[in-house]
């Protein structure tokens, strides 16, 4: 496991809309962050909250707490694939693994593999 979450992404918000439900996350490449938003299932968005919604540290209210994919999914089934999260608050940090629909998982690795982030710029928030 790395000891810092640079190079990672970070999962910053999911929307719902009147235009439906949307996730936002931060792709770090080439010394450069991006936000970028794109449209996600109910079920992906209620994954990402439940991702914004942990607390595995601290529950004290005010805390800032940091979500971030490790790069790394298990449980690889049709149906399932976990996610390793990482979750940081202050200079402490803990994995977790989260249950995501397959969809999601997809649009994270390519988010990842990205060459460039020019690749996903219509994205872009």
């Amino acid at each position: 496991m790395r000891d810092s979450s640079k190079g990672m992404i970070e999962f910053i918000d999911a929307l719902e809309t009147d235009e439906g439900y949307f996730a936002i996350i931060a792709v770090p490449k080439n010394d450069l962050i991006k936000n970028y938003r794109f449209a996600v299932t109910h079920t992906a968005y209620k994954a990402i909250r439940k991702i914004l919604g942990s607390r595995p540290l601290d529950t004290m209210p005010g805390l800032k707490y940091r979500y971030f994919w490790k790069g790394s999914m298990g449980g690889k089934t049709e149906q399932k694939i976990f996610l390793g999260i990482r979750c940081e608050v202050g200079k402490d940090s803990k994995s977790i693994d989260i249950e995501v629909p397959h969809h999601l998982a997809a649009n994270l690795k390519w988010f990842n593999e990205m060459k460039t982030l020019d690749e996903a710029e219509s994205l872009e928030c």
